[in-house]
């Protein structure tokens, strides 16, 4: 088991009041490990980030790695910033990426200079550490607060 990323306090089902088919949803395609999306929305303070908490601790108790990550409007002028947090406990396996891609990557996240990369290198990357993860464990990646 993994967990990265931004970490907010976690959540059990037990400590969710009212989100039982949300719940449930979420924790059949965990459980299936078939892949698989979902967008929960709604306003603020409604139990959205809640909901996500607890998908989040029934993948980690399936033993899959946990990707988590949050917007912040305060980076939104930053190219990359809310992938880059996302995927940054992989950085580690860098080094094994496409030597073009290792590089795009990390040129994206300011890890070296030069010329600004092509986006659709950036995505093959970062897929490709998502894919080499998924190797050993399945990977759920959360993302709170996207808008």
């Amino acid at each position: 088991m993994v967990r990265t990323g931004y970490q907010p306090p976690r959540v059990s089902n037990a400590q969710v009041v009212g989100r039982a088919a949300e719940l449930a949803m979420l924790a059949d395609a965990v459980a299936a490990k078939a892949g698989g999306a979902f967008l929960l929305k709604g306003d603020p303070g409604v139990g959205v980030s809640t909901v996500l908490r607890a998908a989040a601790y029934r993948a980690e108790s399936l033993s899959c790695t946990v990707l988590t990550a949050a917007g912040d409007e305060t980076e939104s002028h930053l190219p990359y910033a809310g992938l880059h947090r996302l995927v940054q406990p992989l950085f580690s396996r860098l080094p094994t990426l496409p030597a073009i891609e290792h590089s795009s990557l990390r040129v994206a996240f300011a890890l070296e200079a030069g010329p600004e990369p092509d986006p659709l290198l950036v995505a093959q990357g970062s897929l490709n550490l998502l894919a080499m993860s998924a190797a050993g464990h399945p990977v759920v990646i959360v993302v709170d607060r996207l808008h």
